[in-house]
């Protein structure tokens, strides 16, 4: 699979410049920076959201692939069950990111 942006895993870490969150990739450097504009938690749900990014499309694409290795002598895709680590790595995507699975 070839990767068009920062290789993951990404980190969330404290800004060097105030108020801020910064998002590292593998490799160490920024990614992105989250500023606190809105208040009440938002910036740092915000930095857990974009850090998962690449842990979310990695576990979505294994889960469609999971999900659609069927193909009925029609033609037609049928749904597959998801096998369980691509399950465990889409919920532990979704954990990451600071959502519920």
């Amino acid at each position: 699979m070839t990767t068009t942006h920062t290789p993951g895993p990404w980190a969330v870490s404290a800004g060097s410049y105030g108020p801020e969150i910064q998002i590292n990739g593998a490799d160490g450097f920024g990614v992105a920076l989250c500023a606190d504009g809105v208040g009440d938690g938002v910036m740092e749900r915000n930095a857990r959201l974009i850090a998962a990014a690449p842990d979310l499309l990695k576990a979505l694409r294994l889960l469609v692939i999971a999900c659609t290795e069927d193909v009925a002598p029609d033609g037609y895709t049928t749904l597959g069950a998801p096998d369980r680590a691509s399950m465990r790595d889409a919920i532990a995507a979704i954990e990451k990111a600071g959502g519920a699975a």
